[in-house]
């Protein structure tokens, strides 16, 4: 069962605000980070099929003090954004051509 896109965004939203919560306990939440790394690298890789961004999703828990970057969300709208673009683009083909009459 394939996640609507809200679903996908809430839990991108909650990825990265319990990756960030990791701030909240002094120098074990940076130890938290090295496994916490997988678990949203994979979120990423299984929701939007980035291998970029899973892997920047990785690398942001893990180096220290980046855990304010909100990583899922962001490869959320920049996935979105290129779905839109990808069906704007096949609907401006499909105009074209059908003013030049090709079917």
């Amino acid at each position: 069962m394939a996640l609507s896109q809200k679903a996908k965004l809430i839990i991108s939203i909650l990825v990265d605000i319990f990756g960030y919560s990791s701030y909240l306990i002094p120098f074990f939440g940076e130890l938290t980070d090295i496994g916490y790394a997988f678990i949203e690298a994979a979120w990423i890789w299984f929701s939007y099929k980035t291998a970029v961004g899973a892997a920047f999703g990785g690398l942001e828990e893990i180096l220290p003090y980046t855990d304010f970057i909100p990583t899922c969300t962001i490869v959320h709208f920049i996935m979105k954004s290129k779905e839109k673009k990808k069906e704007n683009s096949s609907k401006i083909s499909s105009s074209d051509k059908l003013k030049n009459g090709d079917k």
